[in-house]
């Protein structure tokens, strides 16, 4: 079962120091503040005991274009995205 909540900027004290992907890109704490002050709404946290299903949800909801993922040692930072952005993409892609 996961639990999602409002993300308060004390959730950023839940990710792990040292990053093992090197692909993914960790930012300061001012940048994720700034974020999370501008668009309050759109940061959820998720925490759940089932790491593989949740693992299966997000990525089908990265495959429909429903949301980005930015994922931080044992969080998951998720920016969903409005309906304006998705279709902009669209329009520019074809």
């Amino acid at each position: 079962m996961s639990t999602i909540k409002p993300f308060q900027i004390f959730d950023i004290l839940d990710y792990n120091n040292i990053n093992l992907d090197i692909l993914t890109e960790t930012f300061n704490v001012g940048l994720y503040g700034k974020y999370i002050a501008k668009w309050p709404e759109f940061v959820f946290p998720s925490k759940t005991s089932l790491a593989i299903s949740k693992d299966i949800y997000w990525e089908r909801l990265k495959e429909k274009k429903l949301i980005t993922l930015s994922r931080i040692g044992k969080v998951i930072l998720v920016q969903l995205l409005s309906r304006q952005n998705i279709e902009g993409e669209e329009q520019q892609g074809s």
